[in-house]
Parts: C-alpha cells; structure tokens; sequence
C-alpha cells in the first residue's frame, strides 16, 4: 500500500492513477502544453468509486487547458475502473478546483 495524494492505494489502483497521471501528461503535451483559463487550486480529477484517489493537473495547466487534456483520462479510467470493477459503477469526474 502507498499513499498518493492523500489516499492509501493497493498496487493494482496505483498503477491505474499512475497510468492516468502519464496520459494527462501526454495529452497535455500534445495539446502543445497550453495555459489557458485561469489558475485554480485543487483542479485535477476525483475517483471515488471503487476506489478513492485524486489526480492533480499539471502545474501551468489553466482551468481550460486542463479540461481539454483531462478528456483523454476520463475515457481511460471510464475503461480501466470498468475493467477493474466488473459490472459496479464507476464515479470519476474533473473538478475545476477554486479560483486562486
């Protein structure tokens, strides 16, 4: 068990969080690193079910930017989650944080 951004994780849900963090990253990246929207705290994306995890978004992300990279990794955890869990349902969504 190791602890990421708050929340105890098993392996298994660490390489998930893992994953989703590299696929944002790359996403991003791909996007041409943008920094649009504004600075917001606590921007980034809540697993709650069936495990809880938060996935911060890239430090210079604006709250725009970080939505537009953040699609790729809901449809990645969408599958993963689904794939982990079996037929329960799956909460995942971004949250744009608060205006800094």
């Amino acid at each position: 068990m190791e602890i990421k951004n708050g929340h105890y994780l098993f392996e298994d849900e660490l390489a998930i969080v893992t994953q989703a963090e590299k696929i944002w990253y790359d996403e991003w990246v791909r996007l041409g690193m943008k920094d649009e929207g504004t600075c917001c705290l606590g921007k980034g994306i809540h697993i709650r079910s069936p495990f809880k995890a938060f996935i911060r978004s890239q430090a210079g992300q604006g709250n725009i930017s970080a939505w537009e990279s953040s699609r790729a990794v809901l449809d990645y955890l969408g599958d993963a989650l689904l794939d982990f869990q079996g037929t329960k349902p799956v909460s995942v969504w971004y949250d744009d944080g608060r205006i800094d």
